[in-house]
């Protein structure tokens, strides 16, 4: 006769761990399982979340990668004042820092129409940047591997968006008549300070 205590033990055994199932995803099984692996046993599995943690919080705080945001972007200064922006066509995207109290970073679309730079925004209205612009139109960019401190303006000219829309069209080599400016977007004039 099997007792409580047995059945939890022999129910136990039978019902895999989270860790197990995962394990059996990638084809591992039985004993060669990732539970069974040293790096995801004691201390060592340990260590590995902290220093996974860890790694992300550094990425996250150092500057946007890709798509994903982060905090204060690295690279030299260049505190000259930027007359014409001409040199951002060799970059096609740029790091853009706001909120100088405690820095947020992007990676935004960046290009000039006679020297003048411009960043535009897609679907802008409550985007984090987008907000913190407006309560400091303070902020940094950083093309190619350096970064100019910059103040930014929001462009309600309708001709003036249609032309740096244009502008941008012709940068990313589109042939025109470039299409209407989307609803949504947000074009932003960039100037030193």
């Amino acid at each position: 006769m099997m007792t409580v205590t047995d059945f939890a033990q022999v129910s136990a055994r039978a019902r895999p761990s989270a860790l197990g199932r995962v394990s059996s995803l990638f084809g591992f099984s039985g004993s060669v399982g990732l539970a069974n692996l040293p790096v995801f046993s004691g201390k060592r599995w340990m260590v590995s979340r902290v220093a996974l943690v860890a790694s992300l919080g550094l990425i996250m705080g150092l500057g946007p990668f890709e798509r994903m945001p982060g905090g204060r972007i690295l690279g030299p200064e260049i505190s000259t004042p930027v007359a014409h922006w001409r040199f951002v066509s060799a970059a096609r995207q740029c790091a853009l820092e706001v909120r100088p109290s405690y820095p947020h970073s992007v990676t935004v679309n960046c290009w000039h129409l006679d020297g003048q730079l411009y960043i535009g925004c897609m679907a802008c209205e409550g985007k984090t940047w987008s907000r913190y612009v407006q309560e400091v139109p303070m902020a940094r960019v950083k093309i190619l591997d350096a970064i100019y401190p910059v103040a930014m303006q929001r462009v309600s000219k309708v001709e003036e968006v249609a032309a740096a829309w244009e502008a941008r069209w012709l940068n990313l080599g589109r042939e025109l008549p470039a299409p209407a400016v989307p609803g949504g977007y947000w074009l932003y004039r960039v100037t030193s300070r």
